[in-house]
């Protein structure tokens, strides 16, 4: 048990995806209670765990790691990936190594993935989860360093990837999300997102 002997604030426990509506019912509510009151300088606080399950986030958080290992397998660099200050073309550099540069999939992975002049990289294209409704296991991917074939990072009971019910729960969630925040800011109101302690995110802290 990730919690236990742990001093924590209010976690929610999953209860099905109804509470999880009746919890972002709330949030909205919270939000109501904010605007017009604060002349913009207000917020609303939200728990990642009233909105979902909670495993998908551990799950999550094991990819986030996972991933973290990939682009240190790639670049060289440890660390957060969006602190590497890399670019698109240490990528085309290493798959052209393996001999993968003319792999149909491989170049795909790279027309999607985006940077700045940063040097903030993102490896995924996270707004296809919500404009495209992608599942999880066909945008966390990578290529096969040795075979060139993409394989899921997030890991479950359905060939390595969550299963449909989870990968349901997981875009319900981002929907959720996506209401709240998209509602806030119609609202003028700001929101601060509590996304949970260690016990949720345990690889990823580890790993700080």
């Amino acid at each position: 048990d990730r919690k236990h002997n742990l001093s924590s604030a209010r976690v929610f426990f999953y209860a099905g995806e109804k509470e999880c509506d009746a919890n972002m019912q709330t949030f909205l509510d919270c939000i109501d209670a904010v605007k017009g009151s604060t002349g913009g300088t207000g917020f609303s606080a939200i728990k990642i765990t009233a909105l979902g399950r909670p495993e998908i986030l551990i799950r999550l958080s094991d990819c986030i790691e996972k991933t973290r290992r990939y682009y240190t397998q790639i670049t060289g660099k440890k660390g957060m990936v969006i602190k590497g200050k890399v670019d698109k073309a240490a990528f085309k550099e290493a798959f052209k190594a393996k001999n993968l540069d003319t792999n149909i999939e491989v170049q795909q992975f790279l027309d999607q993935m985006v940077g700045d002049s940063q040097g903030v990289i993102n490896l995924f294209d996270w707004s296809s989860l919500i404009d495209q409704g992608k599942d999880l296991k066909y945008v966390l991917r990578v290529p096969n360093l040795e075979t060139g074939k993409m394989e899921p990072l997030i890991t479950g009971g359905d060939d390595g990837a969550l299963t449909a019910q989870e990968e349901e729960q997981f875009k319900n969630m981002v929907q959720r999300l996506h209401t709240i925040f998209k509602y806030a800011k119609e609202q003028n109101v700001r929101v601060m997102v509590d996304a949970e302690q260690s016990t949720f995110n345990q690889q990823y802290t580890d790993s700080l």
